[in-house]
């Protein structure tokens, strides 16, 4: 957690806001998906222009309310920041909506399902794609104005969150580095917290003991995998790396402390 008390309350408040924004566009361009199977492509670029319109529009809310939010942390913990703003592209959210419509129909329909299950998959892909859009926008803005400010990021998670979630959170504030992006899965919930503190600092003073619980959970995992002469390693998802000797032994471990837990029948 922050080093405050406000800090957190800010933090807290921003990640409940930001997900019922993402929520909320969401559902709205599951609504908004018109393209009729008879022929997925008819009013294509109409659609994509009006879902690109909103999506973009809710993605630049986000990040203004998002350095709203910066410039209240930053004096909460003490401290003088310049906010950094992304640009939102409007051609990568294009390509995103089209990938994720019409595309994502088109591929249902060549493993062969039928019209309506394909077109479900449809706006269920691009509803899940505008969320995630909104969601990267804060994120991502959080992790520019960390970097430009010389400062380091964490990963916020839901208090519950899955395995993958929690042992990147439980790494603490350890991003800096230009090369490290936001790792999400497509209903992750997590956003970002600027950090002025080190990684060490963090877990002895700040980190809450939910979040320790979370650092211990990954050490037993790892221990067990050295014990059983297995290298450490957990998927990344970006890479498209799915080896994993590390989260499947969190889950089984402590399942108790994770959404995806897993429990002996």
């Amino acid at each position: 957690m922050a080093r405050t008390s406000e800090g957190a309350r800010l933090t807290l408040r921003q990640r409940k806001g930001m997900n019922a924004l993402a929520e909320a566009v969401a559902r709205r361009e599951r609504r908004g998906f018109y393209l009729a199977p008879a022929d997925i492509d008819a009013n294509r670029s109409r659609w994509v222009a009006e879902s690109v319109a909103r999506v973009t529009a809710a993605a630049r809310a986000a990040t203004e309310r998002t350095g709203t939010y910066l410039d209240r942390f930053a004096e909460a913990e003490g401290e003088d920041i310049t906010v950094v703003t992304p640009t939102v592209s409007t051609a990568s959210v294009a390509e995103q909506m089209v990938i994720n419509g019409p595309v994502a129909f088109k591929v249902a329909k060549s493993h062969g399902l039928n019209d309506q299950t394909a077109l479900a998959v449809a706006r269920t892909r691009v509803s899940m794609a505008a969320r995630g859009i909104v969601l990267d926008a804060t994120r991502n803005m959080t992790l520019h104005t960390a970097r430009a400010n010389g400062g380091r990021w964490r990963r916020v998670t839901d208090g519950h969150p899955c395995a993958f979630c929690a042992m990147l959170a439980s790494r603490g504030p350890v991003y800096a580095e230009d090369t490290v992006d936001f790792q999400s899965h497509r209903k992750c919930g997590c956003t970002s917290e600027m950090c002025f503190e080190s990684p060490d600092e963090w877990i002895a003073e700040y980190a809450t003991p939910t979040e320790v619980e979370w650092v211990n959970a990954y050490f037993d995992a790892a221990e067990a995998a050295t014990a059983a002469g297995e290298p450490r390693v957990a998927p990344v998802l970006k890479a498209g790396k799915t080896r994993d000797t590390i989260l499947a032994r969190m889950r089984r471990q402590h399942p108790e402390l994770f959404s995806d837990g897993v429990r002996a029948k």
